[in-house]
């Protein structure tokens, strides 16, 4: 059977004006993309688009007769598909560093003339190593596109699609369940959606795998269909507090609050969204069980939230793990922000959502 590999063209680049502009816009947005917050895909899709018109421009000049290198792989380890002689990269060793010894010194050469020099890898090409494909399974198929219902559009449609997924997660073909992604959901929408698909009994119980834009799967799948949704707020509650789910997010918050459910500085840090996501959630069944004395007193908690998605989506996983474990121990209301009156005292306006709280089953 034969085997595939990567095949990669080095292309060396007279460097004009232009081409160094984009060449330095791409090690900017490259930069930019290790310090974002986690979700956050603005300057990588930057980096993506600007290194497709690099490429672009590449595969013209080597149709053109430019000075090529034809690699039998591609370069080893991360780093930037692109050299220039006073660039360093961001993102991991530089590119002559990452090919063969007599590739590197090619490079190097090029360099030394003031060139750029681009690397296009064209992957799975036919050659005579690499990795056989058998035994592998096969690629999945392509994904249904998903298509908003006629008028619906901005907000509404992402609200629409994000309850289509978790329909269709909790739904009974178990087999073909597919990740619910909460990127760039509101979290007001993420908060009332996973609240209506949360309603049932523990022994209905569905486990949805959560998987983020950057490709990162939770840990632990949301558990839906398990809690029966109690009418009221405990009549009595032995803590009662206010609380924003992230220290120094909005700081008009402040007057309202007792405190912060988490620390910024240890959740908004660059990492995959999966990782901050189940950091929030194991901290706050933790937490939740400490607040409670493990289920043996009730709390209160009004959350004024803030619109980090998979802090979101791990603290109400949380919630409702701690809630299965110990029945009407907790409720949490939601405190969504909304633009207050121009002018007026206090220009921002909080709604109160419909709370998170279980009827005790013991």
């Amino acid at each position: 059977m034969t085997a595939t590999t990567h095949t990669t063209t080095l292309v060396s680049l007279t460097a004009d004006g232009p081409l160094r502009t984009l060449v330095g816009d791409i090690a900017t947005a490259a930069l930019r993309s290790t310090t974002a917050e986690p979700g956050d895909r603005t300057d990588v899709i930057r980096y993506e688009r600007l290194c497709s018109q690099l490429e672009s421009h590449a595969w013209r000049a080597a149709a053109g007769g430019a000075t090529c290198l034809v690699l039998d792989e591609a370069p080893d380890g991360p780093g930037l598909p692109v050299a220039a002689h006073d660039m360093a990269d961001p993102l991991g060793s530089a590119l002559a560093d990452r090919v063969s010894h007599q590739a590197a010194r090619l490079v190097r050469h090029w360099l030394a003339e003031q060139n750029v020099v681009v690397a296009l890898t064209v992957p799975f090409a036919p050659g005579g190593s690499g990795f056989p494909l058998t035994g592998r399974e096969p690629a999945p198929d392509v994904a249904a596109p998903w298509r908003a219902p006629e008028g619906v559009e901005g907000r509404r449609a992402v609200e629409a699609r994000f309850r289509d997924q978790v329909a269709a997660a909790v739904g009974p073909d178990a087999a073909g369940r597919q990740p619910v992604s909460p990127s760039g959901v509101h979290n007001r929408v993420l908060t009332e959606v996973l609240r209506q698909y949360v309603a049932g009994h523990p022994d209905r119980r569905v486990d949805v795998p959560i998987a983020y834009r950057d490709g990162s799967a939770a840990a632990d799948p949301f558990p839906l269909r398990c809690l029966r949704p109690a009418d009221a707020l405990p009549a009595q509650a032995d803590v009662t507090l206010r609380l924003a789910l992230l220290s120094i997010r909005h700081t008009e918050m402040d007057a309202r609050i007792d405190g912060a459910w988490l620390r910024n500085a240890e959740v908004s840090r660059p990492r995959p969204a999966a990782q901050t996501d189940e950091f929030v959630y194991a901290t706050s069944l933790e937490q939740l069980a400490a607040l409670t004395d493990h289920g043996r007193r009730t709390a209160v908690l009004h959350l004024y939230q803030t619109g980090l998605d998979c802090a979101v989506v791990g603290f109400y996983r949380a919630v409702t793990v701690h809630l299965l474990r110990h029945p009407g121990s907790v409720a949490v209301v939601p405190m969504f922000a909304a633009a207050g009156r121009p002018g007026g005292p206090d220009q921002t306006v909080f709604h109160q959502g419909e709370p998170w709280t279980a009827e005790g089953l013991r």
